[in-house]
């Protein structure tokens, strides 16, 4: 594996976003308000063009202030990882196994200084190492430019609430999980390989340990 961090322009690591292209909550979470819902907010102060190119809202000034983005970027930085249940012995075999656990690391822990008392030095089964994988010429969308990521690289995504989840990969194109799993390429091409390899009910507990997370 040859996973590397989204190192930004300002020297910071990106982990947010399907390229890691952010690496805070709070910009994260202004991009959204701005991306989403039209709304701005002094970091992202430009409207989205509507249809017709026009980008004047009527509004003056931006929409949100920096307390409302830091507000909203607290909730869900407090929000809790699903509860999981149910998580069989023999599937995390199968998982490990197959060689997801070399970009989908289970477990890692928050600095023992983070800034909010409550999170530092905790471990989070996030099921990611955050860093960009080369996943291949299929998977390739064409984009380079954000931070260091080139068009064949992804970040690791979380396997957080898959129960939940009805479509799967960074553009939506796998409707299973076991389809996700086969479109995995460039450095995801073993773990895709080592998966067809098993039997029928090797695969079956395999994919039952995923939907649990």
């Amino acid at each position: 594996m040859s996973g590397r961090a989204n190192r930004l322009a300002d020297g910071r690591i990106g982990r947010f976003g399907v390229k890691a292209r952010v690496a805070d909550l709070d910009t994260f979470s202004a991009e959204a308000f701005q991306g989403d819902m039209g709304l701005t907010s002094p970091r992202v102060p430009s409207e989205v063009a509507n249809p017709d190119g026009l980008t004047d809202d009527l509004r003056p000034g931006v929409d949100l202030s920096d307390e409302v983005v830091r507000a909203t970027a607290g909730y869900v930085r407090r929000l809790a990882i699903p509860a999981r249940s149910g998580l069989s012995a023999e599937g995390r075999r199968r998982y490990e196994q197959a060689g997801c656990s070399g970009c989908h690391v289970p477990s890692m822990a928050t600095r023992a200084d983070f800034p909010v008392a409550a999170m530092a030095g905790r471990e989070a089964a996030l099921y990611s190492d955050l860093l960009l994988h080369d996943m291949g010429d299929a998977l390739a969308d064409g984009i380079a430019g954000e931070g260091i990521a080139t068009e064949r690289e992804w970040r690791t995504a979380p396997l957080l609430g898959m129960r939940f989840f009805r479509s799967f990969l960074h553009d939506g194109r796998a409707r299973s999980i076991e389809e996700a799993i086969r479109l995995h390429g460039g450095e995801g091409s073993g773990a895709a390989a080592a998966f067809e390899a098993m039997s029928p009910a090797d695969r079956a507990a395999l994919v039952d340990f995923v939907r649990r997370l």
